[in-house]
């Protein structure tokens, strides 16, 4: 494995290109499989799935020097090519952007932060700005200030009580679930969808 990895490295300096290792899970599918060293020297991981309704979702799953959790979704389109020399037709698969969530992140969604993610929304509509330009705020994002979407939160129904402890507790919670579940990012002072 330690060849492998300063094989791939002198590929990467000697062409200035990103190097691509396509790996796969193990029986937990929690990891990749293999020897941890591939981890610890890769710059970032992305898990790619396909649900069973036919998108795909590509996850940033962790990068250095950087804390967003991006998500894309995609789908496959057949695209008809033409006809091979023995009349045989010739097909391959576009990407197209897909619309909606996975599953698996409308699962982790409900309550409050279903909640506070409908009122980011909302503060994005009527007050969001593009993001400033960031290495760690993806490009052509509109995003608003993380203390306006609290404000949301607050006059919202974010908590169940008007106490301001247990709806600064129910924010922060519902922030933590967002971004765990890729559905938001956040920097410094600034907040977006994912």
């Amino acid at each position: 494995m330690a060849r492998f990895i300063q094989a791939a490295d002198m590929i990467r300096a000697a062409f200035g290109c990103a190097v691509i290792v396509v790996h796969h899970c193990g029986i937990a599918g929690s990891r990749p499989r293999g020897h941890t060293s591939l981890s610890g020297a890769d710059d970032a991981q992305i898990v790619v799935e396909r649900e069973d309704n036919g998108i795909i979702t590509a996850t940033m799953e962790r990068m250095k020097d950087s804390e967003a959790r991006m998500v894309i979704l995609s789908r496959l389109h057949r695209v008809e090519l033409g006809a091979n020399d023995g009349g045989d037709q010739i097909a391959s698969c576009v990407i197209l952007p897909a619309e909606g969530t996975t599953s698996k992140l409308k699962a982790k969604v409900n309550g409050a932060a279903k909640i506070a993610l409908d009122l980011l929304r909302k503060a994005l509509a009527d007050h969001g700005e593009p993001a400033p330009i960031s290495a760690h705020i993806p490009p052509q994002s509109v995003a608003c200030e993380v203390t306006l979407w609290r404000h949301y939160c607050y006059q919202g129904t974010v908590a169940e009580s008007d106490d301001r402890d247990t709806k600064r507790q129910a924010f922060y919670r519902a922030s933590k679930q967002l971004q765990a579940a890729g559905l938001i990012g956040a920097w410094r002072d600034r907040v977006w969808l994912a």
